[in-house]
Protein backbone atom coordinates (compact mmCIF):
# COMPACT_ATOMS: atom_id res chain seq x y z
CA UNK A 1 0.00 0.00 0.00
CA UNK A 2 1.51 3.33 -0.69
CA UNK A 3 1.83 6.38 1.53
CA UNK A 4 -1.58 8.42 0.54
CA UNK A 5 -3.50 5.15 -0.06
CA UNK A 6 -2.20 4.27 3.89
CA UNK A 7 -2.98 8.46 5.04
CA UNK A 8 -6.28 7.84 3.90
CA UNK A 9 -6.58 4.82 5.51
CA UNK A 10 -5.68 6.14 9.25
CA UNK A 11 -8.13 8.48 8.43
CA UNK A 12 -10.81 6.49 7.91
CA UNK A 13 -9.70 4.45 11.39
CA UNK A 14 -9.68 7.54 12.74
CA UNK A 15 -13.35 8.36 11.74
CA UNK A 16 -14.30 4.68 12.59
CA UNK A 17 -13.53 5.73 16.20
CA UNK A 18 -15.70 8.22 16.72
CA UNK A 19 -18.46 5.87 15.98
CA UNK A 20 -19.33 7.14 12.24
CA UNK A 21 -18.90 4.26 9.44
CA UNK A 22 -16.08 5.35 6.99
CA UNK A 23 -15.38 4.09 3.64
CA UNK A 24 -13.24 5.30 1.14
CA UNK A 25 -14.65 3.31 -2.16
CA UNK A 26 -18.46 5.16 -3.56
CA UNK A 27 -19.80 1.98 -4.24
CA UNK A 28 -20.07 1.26 -0.25
CA UNK A 29 -21.64 4.26 0.86
CA UNK A 30 -24.52 3.29 3.33
CA UNK A 31 -26.11 5.98 5.07
CA UNK A 32 -25.29 7.31 7.76
CA UNK A 33 -21.31 7.13 6.83
CA UNK A 34 -18.46 9.29 5.66
CA UNK A 35 -16.92 9.58 2.56
CA UNK A 36 -13.06 10.01 2.54
CA UNK A 37 -12.29 11.13 -1.01
CA UNK A 38 -8.90 11.76 -2.47
CA UNK A 39 -7.02 14.26 -0.83
CA UNK A 40 -5.42 17.96 -2.24
CA UNK A 41 -1.25 17.21 -2.04
CA UNK A 42 0.36 20.16 -1.81
CA UNK A 43 4.21 19.38 -1.29
CA UNK A 44 5.45 21.43 1.84
CA UNK A 45 9.21 21.66 1.48
CA UNK A 46 12.55 19.69 -0.54
CA UNK A 47 12.58 17.02 2.51
CA UNK A 48 9.01 15.50 0.99
CA UNK A 49 6.37 16.90 3.64
CA UNK A 50 3.57 17.03 2.14
CA UNK A 51 -0.29 18.41 3.22
CA UNK A 52 -3.07 16.25 2.14
CA UNK A 53 -5.88 18.17 2.84
CA UNK A 54 -8.94 15.35 2.68
CA UNK A 55 -12.79 16.18 1.33
CA UNK A 56 -14.70 14.29 3.99
CA UNK A 57 -18.12 13.95 3.72
CA UNK A 58 -20.84 12.96 6.13
CA UNK A 59 -24.05 11.20 4.42
CA UNK A 60 -27.31 11.52 7.27
CA UNK A 61 -29.20 8.22 7.13
CA UNK A 62 -32.32 9.85 5.67
CA UNK A 63 -34.16 12.53 3.51
CA UNK A 64 -33.73 15.93 4.25
CA UNK A 65 -36.29 16.02 7.51
CA UNK A 66 -35.29 16.79 10.71
CA UNK A 67 -34.65 13.65 12.30
CA UNK A 68 -31.36 13.54 9.47
CA UNK A 69 -30.74 17.25 10.43
CA UNK A 70 -29.90 16.10 13.78
CA UNK A 71 -28.52 12.83 12.97
CA UNK A 72 -25.95 15.24 10.66
CA UNK A 73 -25.60 17.47 13.51
CA UNK A 74 -24.48 14.84 15.38
CA UNK A 75 -21.85 13.48 13.26
CA UNK A 76 -20.87 16.65 12.62
CA UNK A 77 -20.00 17.77 16.20
CA UNK A 78 -17.95 14.15 16.67
CA UNK A 79 -15.87 14.66 13.55
CA UNK A 80 -15.23 18.30 13.73
CA UNK A 81 -13.63 18.36 16.93
CA UNK A 82 -11.89 14.79 16.31
CA UNK A 83 -10.55 15.15 13.56
CA UNK A 84 -10.08 18.68 13.72
CA UNK A 85 -11.81 20.00 10.73
CA UNK A 86 -10.71 23.52 9.41
CA UNK A 87 -13.94 23.72 7.35
CA UNK A 88 -17.78 22.88 7.48
CA UNK A 89 -19.56 23.01 4.20
CA UNK A 90 -23.36 21.59 4.04
CA UNK A 91 -23.79 19.93 0.97
CA UNK A 92 -26.78 17.70 -0.75
CA UNK A 93 -25.47 14.09 -1.55
CA UNK A 94 -27.02 12.33 -4.16
CA UNK A 95 -27.08 8.03 -4.54
CA UNK A 96 -28.66 6.51 -7.17
CA UNK A 97 -32.16 8.94 -7.26
CA UNK A 98 -32.31 9.64 -3.72
CA UNK A 99 -30.30 13.39 -2.63
CA UNK A 100 -29.62 12.73 1.66
CA UNK A 101 -28.19 16.12 3.67
CA UNK A 102 -24.38 16.03 4.17
CA UNK A 103 -21.32 18.23 5.17
CA UNK A 104 -18.44 18.51 3.47
CA UNK A 105 -15.40 18.25 6.05
CA UNK A 106 -11.90 19.58 5.24
CA UNK A 107 -9.11 17.40 7.09
CA UNK A 108 -5.86 18.74 6.61
CA UNK A 109 -3.02 16.06 7.48
CA UNK A 110 0.29 16.52 7.21
CA UNK A 111 3.23 14.06 6.73
CA UNK A 112 6.13 12.95 5.57
CA UNK A 113 6.49 9.40 3.58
Amino acid sequence: MGFLAELTSDLADQISALDITAVTDPRNIKPPCALVNPPLVEIVNATGLIRATYPVQLIAGGPANEYAINQLYDMADAAITGLSATEARPVPVTIGSATYPGYELSVIITARP
